[in-house]
């Protein structure tokens, strides 16, 4: 970022897309401005590690075995709410309604046993959290020296209904990266994260730019 007079508004806007891919708002998500690139950080510390992070092929066939049922119930949860709107405004009947609430009894069922199927893994995600608190012990730590090191403290600002927050910045001629993490609306085993470096007074956060992590 270029130097400047004083402090600076960065607009921020954070969008995920939804089932159908299209980018929607998401509100809640806390943004946070530091002077380091957050990802790099975290890049560091696992190529630092003896070992890789363990049994991700294995999670990745439990969740991926997880997602259909998990959308598909989504999905027929949706058209119950739909129907029963619909027959409100006397635009459809009590038999579509029967047979969506049905539907939904089916991807229910099936959803129930995919959650047993994913709880088969609680021992592999076990494994997967005591590799990350040994991966990550010293993370605090190192960012903790990069900010001070650069003099400037992390910027928070949460985003709202709109999916868009505003983060004052200091005066600097470093540079500053936002970071953020916000749910997958697609899948629960999964989130998206960003570690955007700052240009200009605008940053968006979406499908395009960030990273969609499992969250072993």
């Amino acid at each position: 970022m270029a130097a400047c007079s004083g402090p600076r508004d960065i607009a921020v806007r954070v969008t995920v897309p939804d089932l159908e891919g299209t980018e929607s708002p998401a509100s809640g998500v806390p943004v946070v401005a530091v002077p380091y690139d957050r990802d790099s950080v975290v890049a560091a510390l696992e190529a630092a590690q003896a070992t890789p992070r363990p049994h991700t092929a294995a999670l990745d066939s439990l969740f991926a075995r997880f997602r259909g049922p998990f959308i598909d119930h989504f999905r027929s949860s949706q058209a119950v709410t739909a129907v029963r709107d619909s027959l409100a405004r006397g635009l459809s009947d009590s038999a579509a309604l029967l047979a969506a609430i049905r539907r939904a009894e089916v991807t229910r069922a099936a959803l129930d046993t995919a959650r047993d199927v994913l709880a088969s893994g609680d021992s592999l995600r076990a494994d997967v959290r005591s590799w990350e608190n040994s991966t990550y012990s010293s993370f605090d730590s190192v960012v903790k020296a990069l900010a001070e090191r650069s003099r400037r403290k992390p910027v928070v600002d949460t985003t709202d209904a709109t999916g868009r927050a505003e983060l004052r910045l200091p005066a600097s001629e470093s540079d500053w990266w936002v970071t953020a993490r916000s749910w997958d609306v697609t899948d629960p085993n999964t989130s998206w994260t960003w570690s955007v470096r700052v240009e200009g007074d605008s940053v968006e956060l979406n499908g395009r730019n960030g990273r969609r992590r499992p969250r072993y």
